[in-house]
């Protein structure tokens, strides 16, 4: 392949994309909620080693009839100084802290981090204090983002 080959500004993608947050063992995430979180059914695809989002029985979901889809929450965030991003929330952290599906999340400034031993530990949500703005920025849209990292189509 040489330079000629390549197709210059074909097919380029519009839709913004934002980094995907995720709490580590040893590698928390702090962040300030800019909208309530997303709340998606998945499942655990072993074949693909990733999560996915579950369309329903009725739509015809093989993996219904075997296991529960289980919710995710995506959280659209701002991290460091006002970079936009979206936070992986598990299920369990979010029954914890029902406030992370609601308006009164935004402005709040929350630490995500994984306990104990297992890499896919339980998520642990510690409400920080307020960052102490008087305005916050529009929300990010991050539904273009959660549609290319599971390759589907608008």
């Amino acid at each position: 392949m040489t330079a000629a080959d390549v197709q210059w500004g074909q097919g380029w993608d519009d839709r913004p994309i934002y980094p995907i947050l995720t709490a580590r063992l040893g590698r928390s995430v702090e962040v300030v909620a800019a909208a309530p979180a997303l709340i998606v059914p998945t499942h655990w695809h072993e074949d693909q080693k990733r999560t996915l989002p579950c369309p329903g029985k009725a739509r015809g979901c093989y993996l219904c009839d075997r296991i529960r889809a289980r919710p995710k929450g995506y959280l659209a965030a701002w991290y460091g100084h006002g970079k936009k991003v979206v936070v992986e929330v598990t299920e369990g952290a979010m029954r914890a802290l029902p406030e992370l599906r609601t308006p009164a999340c935004v402005g709040h400034w929350y630490r995500f981090e994984r306990r104990g031993q297992r890499a896919n530990g339980s998520l642990f949500v510690v409400v920080m204090e307020r960052p102490g703005l008087s305005e916050y920025p529009l929300p990010h849209d991050i539904k273009p983002t959660l549609l290319t990292m599971w390759g589907l189509p608008d």
